[in-house]
């Protein structure tokens, strides 16, 4: 397997960029994405006809829409899209580093992790309560506003807080397989695991499910109603009836969540991305992988050539002059002068005004008689295609007088100066700034005020120094280089051949994270058992100092 080709290329996108290569990955696993979706839709859809279908009129009349039945149907189908689309996120998690993964695969890792969906999306999602409630409701009695509006409503808004703010519940159980519970402080478990991948990117996550949201809202319209044109075009039967309230717009409904699971899916690649470096990180594993397999290659070669030399005592050279000379012709060998020959390419006769087209030679486009009309609309979209650059252009000056701004703002005058009262080196400044976070006024010794924090019962801010402490020590003694754009998991990768100061620092790695990125209150037990480990954290980096 190439590491770096990735059925889906591995680098950070925008919004609209992943929109479109949603588009692109279900036009490629059309068929097999369509099989995973409806092994988890179709026993949905039954349940829902059995909880639902009485709400349907018996008039097949156009005008007649049974908004109650559309209502329920709308809401069980966005509650329950995370749950049906298990066995197509597991399929498309398969496939980005294997060509097509089998879907007996697929429905063996579904049934690893079946009792964590069910708490997860079924009971914690609303998905549970959603049945319960129709299950409740008197099916000979009117409209009651309270059971069919209001605790819907509820559902809905509960639903939407928890998959706009924390989208990926079902890709960290279904791929990352982390517990719901924990059998010690150091397991990563899926609450844990959500805040650390959710929590320093809520607010673009956020913009991104309504951007889905919306998305989906339109995308429903459109296939339902194409639906509706194509079923009354061919059978002349312009009725709403039954067979396509209760098919069809399911149907279409599923059809947009299938869509919309792949624009999770990519979105979820994005974030781990960003977060954990995977562009770099793959690219860097691959190139090692094929460096081991050439040098094996290498290895073999030489052993069979040098064995091959101490058994024959014939000239190389007139060796491969024998085997030239007996075998075809070639166009770039002289058997007469036994030297080489020039070979005449003949270059490509493709346009170079088209060599990004997929047409071979250039076109014409044919003249045209011009109208008034058309002069007119020509002139109008000229004009708007200079409004827009001109635009296009202020926004680009704004953009980077704004960011001129914020860095005057930044380089305050006598920084150097502050730098130097506070006793910091520009070695050890440039050290703090290339930490992988912030630190507003750092002090002289962070050692020491994480020990004044910890003494003050300021856990939170002593962690915060602790580690920045230990990140700094490890960078002094050239264990790891400090750069801006790395991660902390990066940091803690480039300590593989220390075992040990890697064992160390992951607690304390864990606990920054928990605290800097999500915002957690840090207990005295957690704070004490990374700060218990220093003495041996000064051991380990003496020992290696040590000769």
């Amino acid at each position: 397997m190439q590491l770096d080709r990735t059925r889906i290329v591995v680098r950070q996108r925008g919004v609209l960029d992943t929109l479109d290569l949603a588009l692109h990955v279900l036009r490629v696993y059309l068929a097999p994405l369509m099989i995973a979706m409806a092994l988890g839709a179709l026993p949905l859809m039954l349940i829902n006809h059995l909880l639902i279908a009485w709400m349907l009129p018996d008039a097949d009349n156009l005008l007649d829409i049974p908004a109650r039945y559309l209502w329920h149907m709308t809401i069980l189908i966005f509650l329950q899209a995370p749950l049906a689309s298990v066995f197509a996120t597991t399929y498309l998690g398969q496939a980005v580093f294997h060509d097509r993964p089998r879907l007996t695969e697929v429905v063996r890792e579904v049934r690893k992790v079946a009792p964590r969906i069910l708490w997860s999306l079924v009971l914690i999602r609303g998905v549970g309560a959603a049945w319960l409630l129709l299950l409740s409701a008197d099916r000979y009695g009117e409209f009651d506003s309270f059971v069919d509006t209001f605790l819907p409503l509820v559902l809905v808004t509960w639903a939407i807080g928890l998959r706009s703010f924390r989208p990926f519940i079902g890709e960290i159980i279904l791929l990352e397989q982390n517990p719901l519970v924990g059998r010690d402080a150091e397991t990563i478990t899926v609450g844990r695991r959500s805040r650390m991948l959710h929590g320093p990117a809520s607010g673009d996550l956020f913009l991104r499910w309504w951007t889905s949201a919306g998305t989906a809202i339109l995308l429903t319209g459109t296939v339902y109603g194409t639906m509706l044109f194509l079923v009354g075009v061919l059978t002349n039967d312009w009725r709403q009836g039954r067979g396509m309230l209760l098919v069809a717009y399911p149907a279409a409904i599923w059809t947009v969540a299938t869509y919309l699971t792949v624009f999770r899916f990519l979105t979820y690649l994005d974030a781990r991305i960003r977060q954990e470096g995977w562009e770099v990180e793959l690219r860097v594993r691959a190139e090692a992988s094929r460096l081991v397999a050439w040098l094996v290659v290498a290895a073999s070669v030489m052993c069979w050539t040098t064995d091959a030399f101490a058994r024959e005592s014939t000239d190389p050279i007139e060796a491969g002059r024998q085997a030239l000379s007996a075998g075809p012709s070639y166009p770039w060998y002289d058997k007469q002068e036994d030297g080489l020959r020039p070979v005449h390419v003949q270059p490509a006769r493709e346009s170079a005004l088209n060599r990004g087209s997929r047409w071979q030679a250039a076109t014409e486009d044919p003249q045209r008689e011009s109208s008034w009309g058309t002069s007119v609309l020509n002139a109008l979209a000229q004009g708007l295609r200079w409004l827009g650059l001109i635009g296009l252009i202020a926004l680009l000056v704004a953009l980077t007088v704004l960011m001129a701004r914020a860095f005057l703002m930044r380089e305050e005058p006598g920084s150097d100066d502050q730098q130097a009262a506070r006793g910091l080196s520009p070695l050890e400044a440039d050290r703090i700034d290339n930490l992988p976070f912030s630190i507003t006024q750092p002090p002289k010794d962070l050692l020491a005020e994480a020990q004044r924090c910890y003494q003050q019962g300021d856990l939170n801010q002593a962690m915060i120094y602790l580690f920045s402490y230990q990140l700094l020590a490890l960078d002094r003694h050239d264990l790891i280089r400090l750069t801006r754009g790395k991660t902390n998991r990066q940091y803690l990768a480039e300590l593989a051949a220390q075992p040990g100061l890697q064992r160390l620092l992951r607690p304390s790695m864990v606990a920054f994270e928990e605290v800097f990125f999500g915002k957690h209150r840090l207990t005295l037990e957690r704070f004490e058992g990374c700060w218990q480990n220093l003495d041996t954290f000064h051991e380990d980096l003496q020992r290696l100092v040590t000769p």
